[in-house]
């Protein structure tokens, strides 16, 4: 009885780590876990590379609406480079837009349209008279994900961004 007394408190462990063919016990090593402060770190890790990434992908999704943004706007400012040379004129009044975010645009050309959340707006000068000193036409593109605004002065003919 004294034996299985004995057996019964030995854990199943301690049974498969007795000597091997010398009857003495041979120790035991028992898998721990990790740490807390090992746990801690590697969650601190995985979290900077979340960030990380997060903060790759915020910076290169907002460059990718500026490109076209202003891409758009280089192609409308060639058009009316064009439509200037042919007609005397730009196309379109101040105040009015070609636009694809959602709001109809009044400036309509066929076969054409701007990238998907891109606008772009006459703010100033009189279409008849793109190039007057005093009052020359801009024109301003804008992506609806991105607060970059490019201008582009046709009298001077300069891209600005702000």
């Amino acid at each position: 009885m004294d034996g299985y007394l004995k057996w019964k408190h030995v854990s199943t462990a301690d049974k498969e780590c007795e000597g091997h063919g010398q009857g003495k016990p041979v120790p035991c090593s028992v898998p721990k876990g990790f740490t807390s402060v090992e746990l801690t770190i590697v969650i601190v890790v995985i979290c900077a590379f979340f960030l990380a990434g997060a903060i790759f992908l915020t910076i290169t999704s907002k460059s990718a609406y500026d490109i076209m943004a202003k891409h758009d706007l280089q192609e409308f400012i060639d058009f009316q480079d064009y439509y200037f040379k042919l007609t005397g004129r730009c196309l379109g009044e101040q105040g009015q837009s070609i636009r694809n975010d959602g709001i109809e645009s009044n400036i309509k050309l066929e076969n054409y349209s701007v990238s998907e959340g891109v606008s772009i707006t006459i703010i100033s000068g009189d279409p008849t008279k793109p190039d007057d000193l005093d009052n020359p036409v801009i024109f301003q593109a804008k992506h609806e994900k991105s607060d970059t605004v490019f201008e582009y002065n046709f009298q001077s003919g300069t891209m600005i961004e702000r």
